[in-house]
């Protein structure tokens, strides 16, 4: 079926809908057999089952009494207490044409609800409106969408029908843009979610006839919902008249959103609603709707919608949404989306940086495109253009100025020289009248004194523009070359970047680390000559190495930018300063603490003289070297930077202002690293109002610090109220950055394991690996992100009775694993963590021993004794040794625990567990149960009760009570819980460790 087709069965469906069913099938008769055969199937397919018997009231019975009620006398005024079926009234939210609509909640005690009671007005002439009010709840009931609002209920109490619909709590659409100030995208999200909604209504049929924003309410959570579906293509001329411009006519349209064949009176389809939806969306995006009446009347509103184009959308806008919204509000239908799902599908593409139907892109739009689609792609040349770019235009007004300076030498010069020459033709006058006359000797010889000194000054004169011409020549000189250095850079980028395209990468799907490491293997080859321009390089890419988490390949290239920067301009450099900056940055990631801390110290002065003490640069910088203060001396003397930053912007900026965030959030996760992270959340809480509103730019930092807090709460102990904060998080990371961010990537790692302490372990396996498919394709196979992911995903398959991809989870780490732990890696140290954790429930002490002995050497290198993972290895070490020596891990353990570092065990379930386990297996029964006691009292305020931690605890009690019968028992017990069998001695990821 063609355009042309599905437009006119589209227009006869909707005019069978709108039809006297006493006249259908007269009208049918007169259309072409195959026509009619259409629309008949069409009017099959509306009657859900679902919609004949609805709150225990059929369709046709609620027709016919409603039809009775309202023969029999005036309908009585509804009032707040009023009973509706279960419904009981609170108060009146508003009223339309056809009927009044209450907020009302269940009274019947069943479950608490709210809902929004459509009633017959009282005051209107209910013959007319009595069928179309029957027609509405027949309509809703076909209806099954979640950005629809549902009818819940339909009846009669006593003479009076209602409708229950879904109550909504939230703005209107243009409320809340304007309130949460939503970017463009994100508005543009909301009107793609609206045109799917309507797209499904139009699939069964219901035209709504009637869109407008005060019809699409957003709830908090910003999902928005269509109201009053279907009243609209029911209601008619007798609709009750709004304010100003906002009156029904005719189909009860609102004239503003209304389109130009509604407005003109010939026949309409599903392309009113999307004419509708696009003058929705041009108003959510300028502010104003496309027709605006010249003399502000209603009949010159009308006569702009029916034969004016919409006015193109101004402003900054893309030019590929500007052509969506241009066909969508094309005057005639033929000219727009043939479906309300098209322009849904539009909307999409655009939002997913895909070329949009409404205009083919050219080769520039496709490359912008390809770009905004390969974000991770592109991320690698993208400050380098945009130096190149400002490099381009300040290299342009450099030689520019050059070349100015250059006419003025020159124009200084030849007036120098006409000056000599005057200076000499005075000289030879002066000479010729000496020689004439003695008596005017003395005359001569002054007026040639003067000649001479008048000689003498234009030849410095003559010296000076010479001079000024040199310097302008130099001048021009660097111009230029600072244009062709910039000019190389663009052409080296334009080609890396070009070598991405899939179309000449000859179908390989390359990664952003292949895009950078190709331009840094190119490096050397092209600016072997050009050592500033080489630098420049350096200093882009390892910063975008640092992005990638590739610090390793980050640290040789922006050391070198430094060095360059340092023998070109000296150490007290700016620039310079800045490069140490990004250089710290990445030490930190490598784990190089003491370094960074060194180059923040040095850098931070420099920048802070330029840009001033509470400058973005400054306060970031600031909040990093907090971390790595910490790192290095885990004391309360870390913070004071954090602090100090945090009071200076309250004092000159004020806690509403974005940088106190950043500042807290450093304050914040200084606590974290030096174990006081009980006290995070009390940090990050104040600071959600700014985080749910952040300033353009700062969406992601936003998100972040969310996360930080969400993070800090499973710390102290509420795992279910973390969990239920980085889910939704998670997800708009993802619609942020794209699912293969790696922030979106760090958040998911949390989740996953908050799943695996709450015992979801088939999630947790599945959400692993995920991480695995994708950490192997982004960061590569052998990258410690990647290990890391494995040996998570092996302990989820352990604990979900999966042993066979477990063991390929382990094998898959093991291999991935470096020879050699140089330098150091934080990742590879809990991979191998987590792997000692695998092999002891595989019942493999060998191989579990010798992971932890790699794992303790690495925590020597890092200098992490008191750090987690420390307490994670005691932990192992113990579960290990109690197979062959349980006295000997007890005092081990015991000592462990009762160190600085081990203190913090006091409010760790998992550890005082493990505790209590090798306690009882030495013999050691009444600490045993005071520490299963113990543990057993966190875990009751942080996990599941059907979690099988608890079947562990009493199997330890078992053992603490020196009952064959009952440690037996316990075991099965055990067992049955977790769904599983047991390898003893048990591993400490029985504990959820």
């Amino acid at each position: 079926m063609d355009d042309a087709q599905l437009r006119r069965r589209s227009a006869l469906i909707a005019e069978a809908l709108e039809r006297d069913p006493a006249t259908l099938e007269g009208w049918l008769a007169t259309l072409p057999e195959e026509e009619a055969r259409a629309v008949r199937r069409a009017l099959e397919l509306q009657a859900r089952p679902d919609a004949g018997n609805l709150g225990g009231v059929s369709a046709d019975r609620f027709a016919h009494a409603l039809a009775a009620a309202v023969d029999r006398g005036a309908i009585p005024a509804a009032h707040a207490g009023d009973r509706f079926g279960p419904w009981s009234l609170t108060h009146k939210l508003g009223e339309g044409g056809m009927g009044e609509v209450w907020k009302a909640e269940r009274a019947d005690g069943l479950y608490q609800g709210a809902a929004a009671i459509k009633l017959l007005r009282a005051d209107v002439d209910r013959h007319v409106l009595a069928r179309r009010f029957a027609r509405e709840r027949e309509v809703l009931a076909r209806l099954d969408h979640p950005n629809i609002a549902r009818l819940l209920d339909a009846g009669l109490a006593d003479t009076h029908p209602f409708i229950v619909l879904e109550y909504v709590e939230g703005r209107t659409l243009l409320e809340h843009a304007a309130q949460r100030k939503l970017s463009t995208r994100a508005r543009v999200s909301l009107v793609q979610k609206v045109a799917e909604a309507v797209a499904h209504a139009h699939g069964r049929l219901v035209v709504h006839r009637d869109l407008k924003p005060h019809n699409i309410l957003v709830t908090d959570a910003g999902v928005p919902k269509v109201l009053d579906f279907g009243i609209a293509a029911l209601l008619d001329a007798e609709g009750q008249a709004g304010d100003g411009l906002t009156r029904a006519t005719g189909r009860a349209l609102t004239l503003e959103y209304s389109a130009p064949e509604q407005v003109a009176g010939t026949a309409t389809d599903v392309r009113a609603d999307v004419y509708s939806l696009g003058v929705v969306l041009y108003e959510l995006l300028a502010g104003s709707r496309p027709h605006q009446p010249k003399d502000g009347t209603r009949r010159s509103l009308e006569y702009a919608i029916v034969h004016d184009e919409a006015r193109p959308l101004a402003g900054s806008f893309d030019a590929s949404l500007v052509a969506v919204l241009a066909r969508a509000l094309a005057r005639e239908p033929e000219r727009r989306y043939p479906t309300m799902a098209a322009f849904a599908d539009d909307l999409a593409r655009w939002l997913d940086a895909r070329p949009v139907t409404a205009t083919t892109p050219t080769a520039l739009q496709r490359l912008l495109l390809w770009s905004r689609r390969n974000r991770a792609l592109s991320i690698a040349t993208a400050a380098a253009l945009v130096a190149v770019t400002v490099g381009l235009v300040a290299a342009i007004w450099l030689a520019e100025q050059a070349r100015g300076q250059e006419r003025v030498a020159v124009a200084a010069l030849a007036d120098a020289q006409q000056q000599a020459l005057r200076a000499k033709a005075a000289l030879a006058r002066a000479e010729s009248e000496s020689s004439r006359a003695e008596r005017e000797a003395a005359n001569a010889q002054q007026q040639a004194a003067i000649a001479t000194s008048e000689s003498d000054n234009a030849k410095r004169g003559e010296a000076k523009a010479l001079a000024a011409e040199a310097a302008s020549r130099r001048d021009k000189a660097q111009a230029e070359s600072e244009a062709g250095k910039a000019k190389a850079v663009s052409a080296f980028l334009v080609d890396i970047f070009q070598a991405a395209d899939p179309e000449k990468a000859k179908g390989e799907k390359l990664t952003a680390r292949d895009v950078v490491d190709a331009a840094t293997t190119e490096l050397d080859r092209r600016f072997a000559t050009q050592p500033e321009t080489r630098a420049e390089l350096q200093r882009t890419l390892g910063t975008t190495y640092t992005s990638l988490q590739r610090p390793d390949k980050a640290l040789p290239l922006l050391l070198a930018a430094a060095n360059a920067e340092e023998a070109k301009s000296g150490k007290g450099s700016l620039e310079r300063a800045r490069i140490l900056l990004s250089l710290a940055l990445a030490e930190s990631d490598a784990e190089k603490f003491a370094d960074a801390v060194g180059h923040y110290r040095e850098a931070l002065p420099i920048v802070e003289a330029a840009d001033g003490p509470v400058a973005e640069s400054v306060a970031l910088g600031k909040v990093y070297l907090t971390f790595a203060q910490c790192k290095v001396e885990p004391n309360d003397a870390c913070l004071v930077t954090s602090e100090k930053l945090a009071e200076d912007v309250r004092a000159r900026l004020g806690e509403t202002h974005w940088l106190y965030a950043e500042a807290q959030n450093g304050r914040a996760t200084g606590l974290s690293v030096i174990g006081r992270w009980r006290e995070v959340p009390g940090v990050l809480r104040p600071l959600e109002p700014i985080l749910l509103t952040p300033p353009p730019g700062k969406v992601v930092s936003a998100l972040t610090i969310r996360g930080n807090l969400a993070i800090s709460i499973y710390r102290s102990g509420d795992i279910v109220g973390a969990a239920a904060r980085l889910g939704p998080l998670t997800d708009d990371l993802a619609k942020v950055l794209g699912p293969d961010a790696n922030q979106t990537l760090i958040h998911r790692w949390y989740l996953a394991e908050f799943q695996r302490q709450l015992g979801e372990y088939r999630d947790c396996q599945a959400q692993n690996a995920q991480l695995v498919e994708v950490r192997s394709r982004t960061s590569g196979p052998d990258h410690a992100l990647t290990i890391d992911v494995l040996s998570k995903a092996a302990i989820c398959a352990r604990a979900a009775n999966d042993p066979a991809a477990a063991k390929a989870y382990f094998d898959r780490a093991l291999a991935a694993l470096p020879e050699k732990d140089v330098p150091p890696q934080r990742s590879v140290l809990r991979a191998l963590v987590g792997l000692a954790n695998v092999a002891i429930d595989a019942g493999d002490l060998p191989r579990a021993t010798a992971l932890l002995d790699r794992s303790q050497a690495l925590i020597t290198a890092l200098k992490l004794e008191t750090g987690d993972e420390w307490l994670m290895l005691c932990a192992l070490r113990a579960t290990v040794r109690s197979a062959t020596d349980a006295p000997g891990a007890a005092a081990q353990l015991s000592a462990d625990f009762a160190t600085p570092t081990g203190a913090r065990t006091a409010g760790s379930h998992a550890l005082k567990g493990i505790l209590s386990y090798v306690l009882a297996q030495a013999g050691q029964s009444d600490r045993a149960r005071e520490e299963s006691a113990t543990a057993r009292k966190l875990a009751a305020t942080r996990i599941p009760a059907t979690h099988p931690y608890f079947a562990v605890l009493d199997h330890v009690d078992a053992i603490a009570s020196g009952d064959p019968a009952k440690k037996a028992a316990t075991l099965a017990a055990l067992e049955t819980a977790a769904k599983r069998p047991a390898t003893l001695p048990l591993a400490p990821l029985w504990f959820t460790l």
